[in-house]
């Protein structure tokens, strides 16, 4: 493997600003514990003496069973204790010492829990105040989540603490993917930047509203779409989107029939006006309106505007509705409206002043608001319309490049037995298996049995992250990966009973036998997601075939180096031609600019299905030329409309899972360690301990709850600093919630600082009350985010050199 792109994403919150709420409670805290240890051994021990005494002086006895009543209430009174006058003097000093130990102790915990109440006061307010104080948290909240950043900025009250101590915790602890929490470092010659973008899934859903408008529908040229079947006409369209929410626009198509006579009177692909279309159907202008949007709907009428290829952007809609503006006041003040949030779009990059953004971005909103009515948008109208990438300057000291270079042949070693992890790997071998009699054949042809077995898949496979029990380990080079895949995880064995795993170059080397007897080769292109700790190791946090996605979508200046590297790889020779697409789906980091723009409706009607086995992927072939196509987004295949999922699942390998223990195949009865898994100096999986929330009885959000916590933490070796997870238990086992990404998020605990501490267990009530039966993940923080100035993150992306063909 040799480099390509390296990154750096870079948290906002310093730990120097957190160290400031720091103030020692702690310390005094365990000084309480070890004074109270002491005194509960001198009891102990005070006890034992006085048992002893019981039953040496018999004539004594009810003296010493009394006295040893009082040692336990914590209260003597030697003139109520019968013959106390013969007692040993030194006995009874002792347990009068003793009392007066306890009673100074007792008060020392009613100082300490009022000081721990205050203390957690004025944690709260300095968190506040250095969350107000914070523009890039602020930054980051007012374009993702404008409602919260009003309620917190406005109408702040302590009960929205915990939603300040989770956010500052994430800004601070926990490197986020795509979003404006974390700037992201190019390397050398790059600096700080913004781009702002239009939130993509308002702009489509706009987009299909602003079709269906009467004035547009009257001024259109339509295009007839079904074909004929025993005198039914078969149409394929969709009566609106599956899901359009905030990031997310995905339409799901479905098939019609129609009967309607007139139908039949035009043929497909003819280009006909609405006044074509109401005298054949012999309606009114006004009527065949109204019909025209369902004969649109149902896909029998498609708009000769209606974009099949090409990225939707905001200029591009806002040339479109332009085209239009004769045809009522209503478009011309459409038109306008989009105009205005495209400057205030542009305002919005060249200020990083919040206050500045926060009164663009209120003006902006109006003129979404006003979009929205034009366009007869239906609900709540959407907030949030911005979306932002921010880019930050080359840090100080030694170069990305040289911090990472140590572990490169590490990386490059880890790098080939990926495959053995490849799930989507396993889909296309089996496909090939199944298929192997009749390639190649017509693409086209093989969409309806595709989808069924894509749609196993993900249902089985990508859930459970295995092929066994499935139709796809009946291929027998899928069962000897799985095989493969065994055998690895019988080497993690010891890691699921609490010792660490050191894993050999031997190992490694007979999982890289394996691939090679199957012709597997290691990925063309591999991303990792790397976190450097305070010991000269890299930590493993994320693994995929990443297709250089994470390089174009934030080097586009590199599009031109980019391509040619994938062209390389992927050999795409004068012999073949790379087709890169990415729909958007809503989703604006699949707006990367680097997909040519076709829709592959042309290449995928007439192509026929090939294997490369040089390349272990399907690729297609028209005439005489390979077709390889290259999905470049980051949005799951799932989430793409059903020919591109099938085409992406046909073609590429995506993220790789199970290189450490997954969470739901853990049990837990009380407690449970996972040792560290590695690989020389790369941490593949962190120490864990996982405990049954049963343990938690009785820790209450206060400071005799901050004690049992920590008398918990104590007691089952628990680091003082751990991110935390929580998952409900199903059947004695931890059960992942999909959908449900705030009980799994992981939150940094700082378990030293009583507000955190009360934020957290607080948190774990409100799961526990929403999901029931609840297990605890506490994993290492490797690296700790108080080690370094900023948390920061490496996407490593690396690439292998060419194969020769034959090689």
């Amino acid at each position: 493997m040799s480099r390509t792109f390296l990154f750096e994403r870079r948290n906002h919150v310093p730990s120097s600003d957190l160290m400031q709420i720091k103030h020692g409670f702690y310390q005094e805290l365990l000084a309480y514990c070890e004074e109270r240890k002491g005194f509960n051994q001198r009891k102990e021990l005070l006890q034992q003496r006085l048992s002893e005494r019981i039953e040496q002086e018999p004539e004594v006895r009810i003296a010493y069973i009394r006295l040893q009543q009082g040692v336990r209430k914590g209260r003597i009174q030697p003139g109520k204790i019968p013959k106390a006058n013969r007692v040993a003097p030194a006995l009874m000093a002792e347990a009068l010492s003793l009392e007066q130990t306890g009673s100074g102790l007792l008060e020392r915990h009613q100082e300490l829990s009022i000081r721990f109440k205050n203390e957690c006061q004025m944690q709260e307010q300095e968190l506040y105040k250095l969350f107000r104080q914070q523009p890039s948290v602020q930054n980051a909240l007012l374009l993702t989540n404008y409602e919260m950043y009003c309620s917190l900025n406005k109408s702040y009250s302590s009960k929205k603490s915990g939603k300040v101590w989770k956010m500052m915790m994430r800004s601070f602890a926990k490197t986020a993917p795509l979003s404006s929490f974390t700037s992201i470092c190019r390397g050398p010659g790059t600096g700080r930047e913004s781009r702002i973008s239009f939130a993509q899934w308002i702009l489509l859903h706009w987009y299909e509203l602003w079709l269906l408008l009467p004035e547009v529908i009257r001024a259109s040229r339509y295009k007839v779409e079904y074909r004929e079947q025993e005198g039914t006409l078969l149409t394929e369209g969709s009566t609106g989107p599956q899901a359009a929410e905030p990031g997310l626009y995905i339409r799901t198509k479905r098939s019609y029939r129609l009967k309607t006579p007139a139908a039949a009177k035009i043929q497909p692909g003819s280009i006909v006006t609405l006044d074509e279309l109401a005298l054949i159907w012999n309606e009114s202008l006004e009527a065949m309106t109204a019909k025209a949007v369902q004969l649109l709907r149902c896909g029998y009428l498609k708009n000769t505007i209606h974009r099949e290829s090409g990225p939707l952007t905001l200029e591009v809609f806002i040339e479109t509705v332009s085209a239009f503006r004769p045809a009522s006041s209503r478009i011309q003040s459409l038109a306008q409206h989009l105009e205005a949030i495209r400057l205030l779009s542009g305002q919005l990059e060249l200020t990083h002043e919040v206050a500045q953004r926060e009164r663009l971005l209120e003006i902006a909103q109006k003129h979404v608001n006003r979009c929205c009515e034009w366009l007869r948008w239906e609900g709540r109208y959407p907030a949030n319309p911005f979306n932002e990438d921010s880019y930050t300057d080359a840090p100080a000291g030694p170069s990305l490049e040289v911090e990472v270079e140590p572990l490169r042949d590490p990386l490059a070693e880890w790098a080939e037995v990926l495959p053995v992890f490849d799930n989507r790997l396993k889909f296309r071998l089996y496909m090939e298996h199944h298929l192997h009699d009749t390639l190649p054949v017509a693409y086209a042809s093989l969409q309806p049995s595709l989808s069924r077995y894509a749609a196993e898949y993900e249902q089985h496979v990508a859930l459970n992250r295995t092929c066994r029990g499935s139709v796809f380990e009946n291929a027998p080079a899928v069962a000897h990966l799985e095989e493969l895949r065994d055998q690895y995880r019988m080497k993690l064995a010891a890691a699921a009973s609490g010792e660490d795993v050191a894993l050999e170059r031997a190992d490694l080397a007979s999982l890289k036998a394996g691939l090679q007897a199957l012709h597997i080769r290691q990925p063309a292109t591999a991303g990792f997601w790397l976190q450097q700790s305070g010991a000269g190791e890299l930590v493993l946090n994320d693994c995929k075939n990443s297709y250089l996605a994470y390089s174009m979508y934030h080097l586009p200046e590199s599009h031109e180096a980019i391509a040619e590297r994938i062209k390389e790889v992927l050999h795409c020779g004068e012999e073949a031609q790379l087709i890169t697409y990415s729909p958007s789906c809503g989703f604006n980091p699949n707006m990367n600019g680097f997909a040519e723009g076709s829709s592959l409706a042309a290449e995928l009607r007439d192509a026929v299905l090939i294997w490369n086995a040089e390349r272990t992927s399907f690729e297609l072939q028209s005439g005489e030329q390979r077709v390889v196509p290259l999905y470049t987004g980051m949005l799951a295949p799932a989430c793409l409309p059903e020919e591109y999922r099938n085409l992406a699942l046909l073609t590429q390998s995506g993220f790789l899972t199970g290189t450490g223990l997954d969470y739901d195949e853990l049990a837990v009865d009380e407690c449970l360690h996972i040792g560290r898994i590695s690989y020389g100096k790369l941490i593949l999986h962190r120490r864990q301990t996982i405990l049954h929330e049963k343990l938690f009885a009785g820790v209450t959000p206060d400071f005799d709850g901050y004690l049992r916590l920590h008398e918990l933490l104590e007691t089952y070796h628990v680091p003082l600093h751990s991110f935390v997870r929580l998952f409900p238990v199903r059947y004695n086992r931890l059960h992942i919630e999909y959908g449900e990404s705030g009980l799994h998020k992981p939150i940094f605990l700082d378990a030293e600082e009583p507000q955190y501490c009360m934020e957290w267990l607080k948190h774990r009530e409100r799961c526990r009350r929403q999901h029931g039966e609840l297990a605890v993940v506490f994993e290492e923080a490797l690296p700790d985010p108080y080690d370094n100035e900023y948390t920061a993150e490496f996407v490593y992306e690396m690439h292998k050199e060419p194969l020769r063909r034959g090689g």
